[in-house]
């Protein structure tokens, strides 16, 4: 919660205590995977009819995702994932490299 109120001080939006609980609540992975259940996800493609919220869980890409994708992934977007904190001990030693 305290970094959302930093975040909305920062871009000068209203910090109602209860509306940035409301945010929070409907941002939990839960509620996040029953929308896409009922309204679909927008990066869902015809080609790709499963779940984009797949377990809400980190590191569960090692479950779905080939070494090949994921080095994909790392060379398409390394740099802002790294940015981000993504660069880390858990992540693929081709992750540390590409950033």
């Amino acid at each position: 919660m305290a970094e959302l109120e930093r975040v909305v001080a920062f871009l000068g939006l209203d910090g109602d205590e209860r509306r940035l609980r409301w945010v929070v609540a409907f941002s939990e992975f839960a509620r996040l995977h029953e929308s896409e259940e009922c309204e679909g996800f927008a990066g869902n493609w015809p080609s790709n009819p499963g779940f984009f919220l797949r377990s809400g869980k980190a590191g569960d890409r090692r479950r779905h995702l080939s070494a090949t994708q994921v080095s994909e992934v790392v060379r398409t977007h390394g740099e802002t994932m790294a940015a981000l904190g993504y660069a880390s001990r858990d992540l693929p030693t081709a992750l540390a490299r590409s950033v």
